[in-house]
């Protein structure tokens, strides 16, 4: 990674002195966050819930047959998902002992949880430095979701590393100037990740989606229509991206499998989004559901687009039209996605509302054009697009967010380390004007070396060979327009969250012993009250940790010092609490007894819920009652009528 970001942020503007600036000593600080947060524990319990033993078991049979092209479940092709979490889930298997285990079959995982971190630090270091960088990846190792989806055996977690790596090298590229090994590089990056994202999860999620994200970025950054003349070199990777996000789906269908291929394309992506199946759920699901999936981090999103809004020098004037627009499109796509999908109305209904959501989105894209020039653009559009990408399909889960958090987590951490330097220096001085340059401002290789001019990171007009850093720097950073008062507002936006997260860790062993009544068991509470000290201690560190934080006004010091908690709580969670609930909750037991009672007869189940966990743990197939009596679409219709009447 090169340094010449990395210099734009003094430790002393922050308060963080101590913490390195160099790529080798934050990518290792990193790595040992991750493993507590996202490796600890991953092996210890067994592998349980609907998906965890599907993804197992097929790939126990791909090394048990040796055919690498079609996976098998329950003695059946599974063609539902794509190739890559098999692979390499039967890669680590082999390279661990040959056999599928719970660590060797979430470990893949875990590894992408470690190179979607890396990738966050990565494009941080590049758009707003080396302080930047580092709180953004330590954020996003400290959320709950993040921890979780490191240890499970799914595909999700592959998808979002894809999809960051992809544009940690479009960034790479961009950021290049005339170094054109870096360029090179970085487009190789990006168009490999985005190929190997489709074979993660899917063509849209991707493969669209990043190189969607990408051509609004750089259309922005390169002044619209200029973008399309000096950036049209980008295109050469587009049959690379292809045939890479393709070649697995070809060797499957020229195996005979064209009409597994075809709905998995059609029915279990296309339908999902326009007409779902399953996990149907309202339009405004994911606004609910973000807020407490990011957390604690969420409270400093409005900071930040604060700070967007005030650093790109935006008005209220053409607002309210915008704000209509979206207002009437997502009151469409929630009505399209709240009704069953046996009703033909929410078909068109869904195709209108999202033509008339892709439009506004347009003007919305053109209303945010004081934006374009500011570094933070990237994290802005990447998070707008894929949650309204998210928000219109259909089928929800909430998990599937994972891919916003990168974005979310550089949009923190810029703005706590943006307005932590804000705080210690008077505003309206070098010193202050230094500060604040160094949480935003990039390296900019058209300003230094005079290649690219005007489409380097600050945008730069017509008169950007003439600017001066400073003078650009204050115009970017709104230093000139700012209020007196405003310094007050910004120790307000970002002292306040983490004050409210102090007390709520305050709070949290009253919380803890309020959620002991939930547990079922005798043994369940035992075992909670025997680990419930050491999380109140560890809430009790934190929060006079983060208090003092405030009191000395170093929102970056309160900000690490609420990861160190988070990650804490995490790795003892899973290293030491989740196995031994594991122990009083795990089906294994159940499933051998089961097998024993049944003997060499053929088991048929019906709506049973631990279908998967037999098929894995008894190593045999499974009958469904109701696929066998071809009741498969008025199940389906029940379970949706069911689901819509609960909500």
């Amino acid at each position: 990674m090169d340094g010449t970001a990395d210099r734009a942020v003094p430790s002393s503007s922050t308060g963080l002195s101590g913490l390195p600036d160099r790529a080798w000593a934050q990518v290792a600080i990193v790595t040992a966050i991750w493993i507590c947060a996202g490796l600890a524990g991953a092996g210890r319990t067994e592998i349980s819930g609907p998906d965890e033993p599907r993804y197992a078991d097929a790939c126990r049979s791909m090394i048990e047959s040796g055919d690498w092209i079609i996976p098998s479940y329950n003695g059946q092709p599974r063609l539902v998902k794509p190739i890559l979490i098999y692979w390499l889930v039967s890669l680590t298997s082999l390279v661990l002992g040959g056999e599928v285990t719970p660590m060797s079959a979430r470990l893949p995982a875990s590894l992408s949880g470690l190179a979607l971190s890396l990738s966050t630090l990565w494009i941080g270091r590049r758009l707003f430095g080396a302080r930047v960088g580092l709180l953004a990846a330590v954020v996003l190792c400290a959320t709950p979701l993040y921890a979780k989806m490191c240890r499970q055996a799914l595909s999700d977690m592959t998808l979002a590393a894809c999809v960051t790596t992809a544009m940690a090298g479009a960034v790479e590229a961009r950021s290049a100037g005339g170094n054109m090994a870096r360029r090179i590089f970085g487009r190789l990056v990006f168009y490999l990740f985005s190929g190997l994202g489709c074979l993660a999860k899917g063509p849209f999620l991707g493969m669209v989606l990043p190189i969607g994200i990408t051509a609004f970025w750089l259309a922005a950054a390169a002044k619209a229509t200029a973008s399309l003349r000096q950036e049209r070199s980008w295109i050469w990777g587009l049959p690379l991206c292809v045939a890479v996000g393709s070649s697995w789906y070809i060797a499957a269908g020229l195996a005979g499998h064209w009409d597994g291929v075809a709905d998995f394309l059609l029915r279990q992506n296309l339908s999902r989004a326009v007409r779902p199946f399953d996990h149907q759920e309202a339009g405004h699901y994911y606004v609910k559901a973000f807020p407490m999936l990011f957390a604690p981090w969420i409270l400093f999103l409005p900071a930040a687009a604060r700070e967007v809004w005030i650093g790109g020098g935006l008005r209220w004037g053409r607002l309210p039209a915008f704000a209509f627009a979206f207002a009437a499109a997502f009151v469409a796509t929630s009505a399209a996605a709240g009704v069953p999908s046996g009703n033909d109305l929410p078909g068109a209904l869904y195709f209108l509302s999202a033509i008339f959501l892709c439009l506004s989105s347009g003007a919305t894209f053109l209303w945010l054009r004081p934006v374009w020039r500011l570094p933070c653009f990237l994290p802005v559009v990447w998070f707008g697009v894929t949650f309204l990408a998210l928000t219109a399909a259909g089928s929800k889960r909430g998990f599937y967010l994972l891919p916003l958090f990168p974005p979310a987590a550089l949009l923190t951490a810029w703005t706590i380390i943006r307005l932590a330097g804000r705080l210690r220096a008077p505003a309206g001085t070098v010193a202050a004007e230094n500060r604040i340059g160094i949480a935003c401002q990039p390296a900019e290789p058209a300003s230094v070396s005079g290649e690219e001019s005007g489409t380097g990171w600050g945008g730069g007009g017509e008169g950007s060979k003439t600017r001066s850093a400073l003078e650009h720097a204050r115009e970017e950073k709104g230093i000139t327009a700012r209020r007196p008062s405003s310094a007050a507002w910004d120790a307000r936006m970002v002292l306040w969250p983490l004050a409210v997260l102090g007390a709520l860790a305050l709070l949290a062993p009253l919380a803890a012993f309020v959620f002991q009544e939930s547990l079922g068991s005798p043994e369940e509470i035992s075992v909670f009250l025997g680990f419930a000290p050491a999380y109140a201690a560890t809430a009790a560190a934190g929060a006079a940790g983060v208090f003092l934080c405030v009191w000395k006004k170093a929102p970056a010091a309160g900000a690490y010092t609420v990861a160190a908690a988070a990650v804490a709580v995490i790795c003892w969670t899973y290293a030491a609490v989740a196995p031994r609930f594991d122990s009083l909750r795990g089906t294994a037991d159940f499933c051998r007894r089961v097998g024993d009672v049944a003997g060499d007869r053929r088991l048929l189940v019906f709506a049973f819920p631990c279908e998967a966990e037999i098929v894995w743990h008894l190593r045999r197939t499974v009958s469904d009652a109701v696929r066998e009596a071809g009741l498969e679409e008025e199940a389906r219709r029940l379970k949706t009528l069911d689901r819509t009447a609960r909500r």
